[in-house]
């Protein structure tokens, strides 16, 4: 009986240090889930922030880009006017001088008809 009562305290022994284990156990596995998490959690605030600043440099590019799009758009118009406006003179000069000279040719070929008659 005396073995008997050593038996039972060494299995009540074994399994108090067992409890006392898995209670250490668990608070490590718990300790090391919220590190973990808390981990995770930085890094996604990290990238959540260099994403942030990417799409700002981005939309910032995107904008800047948009206003030169519309700067050059504005002076493609207004150089396409100028030239349309130069080739219009350019046209109106060849007419008016070709009136010129059509009205000279006629008047010296008048000259020379009133000449010869």
């Amino acid at each position: 009986q005396q073995e008997q009562l050593k038996i039972q305290q060494q299995r009540k022994n074994f399994d108090e240090e067992r409890t006392k284990q898995q209670a250490e156990l668990v608070q490590i596995v718990d300790r090391a889930r919220q590190e973990m998490k808390d981990h995770c959690t930085r890094v996604a605030d990290n990238w959540r922030t260099e994403f942030d600043s990417f799409t700002s440099k981005l939309e910032s590019a995107v904008e800047e880009h948009r206003v030169q799009i519309r700067q050059l758009t504005e002076v493609s118009k207004k150089e396409v006017k100028e030239f349309i406006d130069g080739c219009k003179t350019d046209i109106d000069q060849l007419v008016n001088g070709s009136k010129d000279g059509i009205h000279r040719v006629v008047d010296i070929t008048k000259n020379d008809i009133d000449k010869i008659i």
